[in-house]
């Protein structure tokens, strides 16, 4: 037992009278709680009580030192008592990490999660790169692609798919690839935080094609890369869920439509803690409500 543990068992044995009573109290043995008492009596070289086969008193010092072990015992209980209401309540700073990809399908969720919670406050920072959560103090994370760091707890909420896609005015001055194969002759736009951006799959029948393609400009985000490909920099594969849009619109060309792009997974990850934050826990639950099987 520690100190303050000592310090509790004192200040229990002053206040029932009694070790018999004090160990009932701590749910501890009679020889326990003395044992207690003589170890902190040494450890101050202090006699506090004076003990008979009737009772129990305090010496002067030990009256003293009673007083004070009372405020040290009450305020180390009642920093617990709130230590565990702000576990449980839906209240206080909840820092969340998302790759630029995603802020369409976010705000959305952050209002409704907002309008419910207005005690929490979300600092949302929109980062393709994979920051380490523990390190930057990050509570929740939204990712493109599974992670393998064991310390963090990780759910996939749905597939992303991929398609190849090119403005009108870069496939009229560079044509059209008809192939995998032809992407190595054309300007790639390539995302610089992808682990390997220089190849990509594809799948046509069962039939697997790795294509080496050659960056012509590299960007460090989704939205830039987005920018790009709508300026006619070149061509690229995108997530499907996030250019609908300005596929519709026509300012992006979906490319060859008959090979599938390797789907990924837009993934949900948290620190592997035992006991998470009531916001941190409903935050994830919304999400995960909102996006999972999307």
């Amino acid at each position: 037992m520690n100190t303050l543990g000592k310090m509790a068992a004192f200040v229990s044995v002053v206040d029932n009278g009694s070790f018999s009573a004090a160990a009932r109290t701590l749910g501890m043995s009679r020889s326990a709680i003395s044992r207690q008492i003589s170890t902190l009596e040494k450890a101050i070289s202090t006699t506090l009580l004076i003990r008979t086969t009737r009772q129990i008193r305090l010496t002067p010092e030990g009256e003293a030192y009673y007083r004070r072990c009372q405020e040290v015992v009450e305020l180390a209980n009642q920093a617990s008592r709130e230590s565990s209401q702000r576990q449980h309540d839906i209240a206080g700073p909840l820092r969340v990490t998302a790759p630029m990809v995603s802020h369409r399908l976010m705000m959305p969720i952050i209002k409704d999660f907002s309008d419910v919670h207005p005690d929490v406050t979300i600092h949302l920072s929109y980062d393709d790169a994979y920051t380490d959560l523990v390190a930057a103090g990050i509570d929740v994370a939204l990712r493109v692609g599974p992670t393998k760091d064991s310390t963090l707890r990780m759910r996939r909420l749905f597939a992303v798919q991929y398609a190849v896609c090119a403005s009108p005015g870069y496939l009229r001055a560079y044509g059209q690839p008809k192939t995998p194969r032809d992407l190595a002759n054309h300007r790639w736009i390539t995302l610089s935080t992808l682990s390997n951006p220089h190849v990509r799959q594809f799948m046509k029948g069962g039939k697997r094609t790795n294509v080496r393609v050659k960056g012509a400009l590299y960007v460090d985000t989704a939205i830039a890369l987005r920018d790009a490909l709508i300026s006619g920099v070149g061509l690229s594969a995108f997530p499907l869920f996030y250019i609908k849009e300005e596929l519709e619109k026509g300012q992006l060309i979906r490319l060859l439509s008959r090979w599938k792009v390797t789907e990924s997974g837009f993934f949900i990850l948290y620190p592997n803690q035992e006991f998470l934050p009531a916001r941190t826990r409903a935050f994830i639950n919304s999400v995960t409500g909102a996006l999972a099987q999307k």
